[in-house]
């Protein structure tokens, strides 16, 4: 088995387009029709947008409730795996690798801004002014000492199940 064909439909699984595929060739015929149908480059855009998004939702949610949960970390993952399988249309694992990505550094940008709105509601300043007032190296320091070991598991998880949803599997 090549790595191409590893990720290609089983004969007598259903397609996206809705057709049975009934042999091998056939299997391999249908796994490089959808091969060709794949689009990185959008995969890569509506990845980015959704994971930026999420990221400042995350940070919104933890600031308005005063505390972060590491689950959020998993609907990120959800969110950003099916929007690059959705707009990338891939078959590839690639598609998965570049769902990860996007969706570990969207719980990191996530945990940079929730930090950022923390300090702020401490220094009872906004975000805009905090330039002025605070060392941004301060929060390394911060993430540092609020890291906790459970928040590993929660990226774990998260890559485990983003991985899965960012590729268009047939197997």
């Amino acid at each position: 088995v090549t790595s191409e064909t590893a990720f290609a439909p089983m004969p007598g699984t259903e397609t996206p387009s809705g057709q049975i595929v009934q042999d091998e060739r056939a299997m391999r015929e249908e796994f490089e029709r959808l091969k060709g149908k794949q689009k990185m480059g959008l995969a890569i855009i509506a990845g980015l947008i959704v994971a930026v998004v999420c990221a400042a939702l995350w940070a919104l949610i933890s600031v308005g409730i005063e505390r972060q949960y590491g689950i959020l970390a998993i609907g990120i993952g959800i969110a950003v795996g099916y929007t690059v399988r959705a707009a990338g249309k891939g078959v590839e694992p690639k598609f998965g690798v570049l769902a990860a990505i996007l969706s570990l550094l969207s719980c990191v940008l996530g945990n940079f801004l929730t930090h950022i709105g923390f300090v702020s509601q401490q220094l009872n300043k906004g975000v805009s002014e905090l330039r002025c007032f605070v060392d941004f190296s301060m929060l390394v320091d911060l993430k540092e000492n609020s890291f906790h070991v459970h928040d590993l598991l929660f990226y774990f998880i998260e890559l485990t199940v983003v991985h899965g949803t960012g590729t268009n599997n047939y197997n």
